[in-house]
This record gives C-alpha cells, structure tokens and sequence, in this order.
C-alpha cells in the first residue's frame, strides 16, 4: 500500500471518521495510520520514493513537486515548506505537455514523523492566495489541495482557514430520486463536509453502503448546501465496488447545473460520459467525492 493510499483509505468503521480524498480539513493522527507511518517508515519511502524534508529548516518545492507531491520529515526543528512560483508551475506544465484548466488541483501529502513542525508556505509567491500556516505537528499527517481557479490565483486548503464559513450536511445517495431500502454504513446518512467563500464552495463526501436497496435509475447524490450556477464544474471521484461497464476506464462527478446535486458517471477511453446507475452499485460500494463549485 503506498502512502498516499494510507492517507487516503477508510480506516475507520465509522464513516464520519474516514479519511477524505479531497480533504480541506486537516487530518489528526491519533489513529491506526500514525502508527503505520511511523512503524513502517523504511518500508513506505521505499516503496513511494517519498520525499524526505528533513536536512534543513526550509524546503523550497519544485514545479514537479505538485504532482502527486508526498513529504515526510523526522526532524526535531521546525521546517517551512514553500510553494513554488505560480509561474514556474505554469511553465513546469506546458513543458510536460500538461494542459491548464481551470479547475487544475495538486495534493500535497504530509506526514510529520519528529518532533517539531512543518508549516506549508507561499513566501516564494504571495499569488497562492490562502495560506494556512498553523502547520502539521508532530506525529501528525495532513493533505493540503492546492487549487488554480486561474493564472494569478489560488487557494491552498487544510487546518482552519480565516474567511471561510465551515460545516458539514446530511445528504444522500438517490437512483431517479429515490433510494428505497437503502443502508449507509453506521446507519446514518453521510455527511457531505464544505467550506464556504462568498459564492465558491468546497465539499467533500464519503459514501459507503451497507444495503444498495431496491430503487434503480441513475445514480445522484443530493442536498448539496447550495444551489448551483448554470455552470457544470467536474468533480474527483474515487469508488470502491462499483462496476465500471464496457471499455470505459475511469469515474468523475459533476456539480449538476442550477441544483443541488452531484452526478456520477463513467468514460475514457475516448468514450463520452455515460452516467452511473443503480446496475454500477452493489450492498457495499463506496463513493468518495470531492470538488468545488459555484453557487447562485
């Protein structure tokens, strides 16, 4: 298992607890995965090629460090971890035949395995506009989403961040609007976490069945805590037991436009997106969803 499936998986039968993998909220590690980290370091950065920061007390990122970008440090003194330039990572893209889009996000992966602090910084560049500088303590790990919603801006998620309306919302999983006998795991419905700035809203949400019920048609999920814009903003979604037809090779999500609800569906493959239904899910599948979008 590498680390950032560590980071990322369910490690928790209670499904408010799992980890998320679009996570604006930092993760604590009093848990099973502290101690994987820790007992297992050796095995993980040989496995991953992890990125070891602890020879210094900054650590400057290179372009090529955003892409799929996991640090760990054992130090006992305090290290600033600084995001590249905006520029160079524009340049760093087109140079690697990596288009910009609009909705582009990095992950930033950080497990803190001694015992001082490493602090996530945009000293290079003040245009990675929200910083969140309470750091990742000792024996703690946290996911950071950097996020480019254009050339000269972007918003750098994780911890507490001053401005942002926090809170979380029941919401479900429906197929044609409906989703009779179905069961979540725990017994409660899942909860869809969001951070809210002005008209622009984080989410990210965690589904895991029990029971798949009896309802079929295609697969939504709705309650969202805002109505959309007329705009369709595509989403991350990862699954676990659910049936990808034909010769379609991955999953996304979409923030359905003037709603409140996130479709599900399946392509590549140079195939066109065909949405998920109730035939794609099984008694314990699992969707993991997370984005942004506008609100009206």
């Amino acid at each position: 298992m590498s680390l950032r499936d560590i980071l990322t998986s369910n490690t928790s039968s209670d499904p408010n607890e799992s980890w998320k993998d679009f996570s604006v909220f930092k993760i604590n590690t009093q848990s099973l995965v502290a101690n994987v980290l820790k007992t297992n370091l050796g095995q993980v950065i040989a496995k991953t090629g992890l990125t070891d920061v602890s020879g210094g007390s900054t650590y400057n990122m290179t372009p090529s460090d955003l892409i799929n970008a996991v640090f760990y440090s054992n130090s006992s003194s305090d290290i600033q971890l600084n995001l590249p330039t905006l520029s160079s990572v524009l340049s760093y893209l087109a140079g690697v035949g990596i288009p910009f889009t609009f909705n582009m996000s990095f992950k930033i992966c950080i497990a803190n395995g001694g015992s001082a602090t490493l602090t996530l910084s945009n000293s290079l560049d003040s245009s990675w506009g929200m910083i969140v500088n309470n750091g990742v303590g000792a024996n703690e790990t946290a996911e950071y989403t950097v996020l480019i919603n254009s050339p000269s801006l972007a918003f750098v998620l994780g911890g507490s961040n001053p401005g942002l309306i926090s809170g979380s919302k029941e919401v479900d999983l429906v197929f044609d609007g409906v989703n009779v006998g179905m069961t979540y795991t725990g017994g409660v419905k899942p909860l869809l976490f969001y951070k809210i700035l002005g008209k622009l809203i984080f989410y990210s949400v965690l589904i895991s069945l029990t029971l798949k019920g009896s309802s079929s048609g295609t697969a939504t999920i709705i309650n969202l805590p805002k109505t959309s814009d007329s705009n369709n903003i595509v989403g991350n979604l990862t699954t676990s037991n659910v049936a990808i037809g034909g010769s379609f090779i991955d999953f996304s999500s979409r923030v359905n436009a003037n709603s409140q609800s996130i479709g599900l569906f399946q392509g590549g493959n140079l195939q066109p997106l065909t949405v998920l239904t109730d035939a794609n899910f099984q008694d314990n599948s699992v969707v993991n969803i997370s984005g942004f979008y506008y609100s009206v």
